[in-house]
This record gives structure tokens, sequence and C-alpha cells, in this order.
């Protein structure tokens, strides 16, 4: 799959081919179909394994962070953005290869789907007493989630990637701020 990312990242979708891939994996066409019905389907396994490792990170590092004694749902939220950037940086290539123009198909509504099951497991941590100053905070924070990791994923350098990630965790602590200072549903207390 590392071939068919670094294809995809490179060159796009539509110019990548099953055939180019094989000879740079060492593996047959016919191995890659086997394994994977077309070329949207190969494209497809790599953003959801992508996926799956960022939620596993995620579990991870806030199962350590409530085992250290971190019970304040604001904070665990900025520690999964915190992991998810930094799983951004070392997968960059599948970071790339997701932000240009040229993906599969369908691959919108995917990530739509993700952008979804975020909203929802995200709305329960940030839970405040105007529903709809959330909503923005969230919606806020997830735009730019997509736009950081795209960043984050161009950065130079892991160095150049890390003091991003941590100025991003500012902004995103910041959003999160405005939520903890409502004390009543309609007003904001700045």
């Amino acid at each position: 799959m590392a071939a068919a990312t670094e294809a995809f990242a490179s060159i796009g979708y539509a110019k990548t081919s099953i055939a180019e891939v094989a000879v740079t994996a060492g593996a047959s066409v016919g191995l890659i179909y086997y394994h994977f019905k077309n070329k949207e389907g190969l494209f497809f396994a790599i953003w959801n394994e992508y996926q799956h490792d960022q939620e596993r990170k995620i579990r991870t590092a806030l199962r350590v962070a409530q085992d250290d004694g971190v019970t304040e749902r604001s904070q665990l939220l900025v520690l999964s953005v915190r992991t998810y950037l930094a799983g951004a940086w070392e997968a960059r290539l599948v970071v790339r290869m997701a932000h240009v123009n040229d993906t599969p198909p369908g691959f919108n509504d995917e990530r739509s789907l993700a952008n979804q099951r975020w909203m929802r497991r995200n709305r329960r941590l940030l839970e405040s007493a105007d529903p709809y100053l959330t909503e923005a905070v969230l919606v806020a924070m997830l735009a730019s989630i997509g736009a950081l990791c795209g960043a984050v994923a161009a950065c130079a350098d892991q160095e150049a990637a890390a003091e991003l990630i941590e100025r991003a965790v500012r902004v995103v602590h910041g959003l999160v701020g405005v939520l903890e200072s409502v004390d009543e549903p309609g007003r904001l207390d700045l």
C-alpha cells in the first residue's frame, strides 16, 4: 500500500495506474486486484486504515490521560486534537493523498461520514449551557482540523510540524475556552 499511497499523493488518483503501483511495489497486478477490487478499493483501503489508526491512537492517548487522572473534558478534547494532528504528520502521504482534488468518486461522502462521527463523539465532550455555541465551536474546530491536517502534512520537516501542531492546539484550546466562559444559555462573558 505504500507504493500506492506515494503515487496517489504525488500524481493523483486519475494518473495512478495499478500497473505502475505493482512495479514499484515489486508485486503483480493480479495480486493487487486479488486484495483490492479495483483502484478505488485500494484508495479507500488506504484511507480507512489511516482513519482506524488515528482513532486507535486517540483512544490510547485518552486512556493514558484518564489513567493519569485527567478528567476535564476540554483537556481530553485538546489532547485528542493534538494526537490527531501528530498522526497526520506521521501519515503525511495519506493526508496529502486525501487533500488533493483528484480523489475517487464517493470519497467526499466517506470523508463527510468521518466528520459526522467526529461531531457526534465530540459533541458529548463539549456540551455547554448554550447548544448553539457548542455547535458553532464544533464546526469551527472540524473545519480547522481538516485544514490543519493538510498544513501539517505539507511541513518541510518534523520540527516545523511540531511547531504548527503546538500553535494549532493553542487555537483549539481557545475555542474550547469560549464554551467554558458561558455561564447561562444565550449569554457569553468575554
